[in-house]
């Protein structure tokens, strides 16, 4: 049983380091961590040098979309919910930004306990109770009712490796069987892009299936978001603004829709 426990967990550690990725730019990394949030994106920490020592953040990035979504903290009790969120894992709140600083021999452990508040800030949205949440998700499926836009639900493909890939959104083209598979960005980074690039290339190509992967993303301000675009462009992946959803308002609206709201639908090919 002991040798057997071992190898389980040597598995996950393995794991682990196979669904973290890093990016390095102007000397400040991007580590992106296989933990997921309330949107179902990965946990992304941002790291800098601080002398011999290092600074570990979430860039705002937390409480930053929980205020989108509904949860303020404007009243002495949001914010004795939020310190107390954080208090346990010795995690600093610097104007809104979770950080620890770490040394090289306690960077591990420091990291763990910013994953950690982290998703404990996360799991607050719990307690905000508006009238309907105003997430990226639903902001988008709001405007396309309103703008009379025909559309489906989520949507899990088979692409041609036997991954199953998920669309938020379907839009069916004019033209028979090329609909736009619309895959939500709420935060770009590169390990979303690499991942919706590894999407577009899987698809099945065929006579029955010319579907094109598009990219709506909630386009904040973010060091990565030209080299995001830059990226999908590359690849000839859909992009689409959503501050600039509007102008592009008049193809959207030639779409139509062959299934309706959150249908299920895996496609074997």
């Amino acid at each position: 049983m002991k040798h057997e426990v071992s190898s389980l967990l040597e598995s996950h550690r393995k794991w682990l380091g196979e669904n973290t990725s890093f990016t390095v730019h102007d000397g400040n990394a991007e580590i992106n961590l296989p933990f997921l949030d309330h949107h179902n994106d990965y946990i992304q920490i941002y790291l800098t040098k601080n002398g011999s020592n290092y600074i570990l953040s979430d860039d705002g990035a937390t409480i930053n979309d929980l205020k989108s979504c509904g949860m303020e903290f404007t009243t002495a009790k949001r914010q004795s919910l939020l310190n107390s969120a954080i208090v346990g894992f010795r995690v600093t709140n610097d104007g809104g930004v979770l950080k620890v600083e770490a040394t090289a021999e306690d960077f591990g452990f420091k990291m763990n306990r910013l994953i950690q508040a982290i998703l404990a800030v996360n799991d607050l949205l719990m307690l905000s109770q508006p009238v309907r949440p105003s997430d990226f998700r639903s902001n988008v499926e709001d405007w396309l009712k309103k703008e009379n836009i025909e559309f489906s639900g989520s949507k899990r493909i088979v692409g041609k490796s036997g991954v199953k890939h998920s669309f938020d959104f379907t839009l069916e083209s004019e033209v028979k069987d090329q609909p736009q598979m619309i895959k939500l960005v709420n935060r770009p980074s590169m390990d979303a892009a690499r991942k919706i690039v590894f999407t577009s290339i899987d698809m099945p190509k065929d006579n029955f299936f010319k579907g094109q992967v598009v990219a709506l993303l909630n386009d904040p301000n973010n060091l990565n978001l030209n080299l995001f675009g830059q990226v999908l462009r590359y690849y000839s992946i859909g992009l689409v603004h959503w501050s600039k959803r509007d102008e592009s308002l008049n193809g959207l609206k030639s779409l139509k829709s062959t299934f309706r709201d959150n249908d299920q639908l895996v496609m074997n090919f």
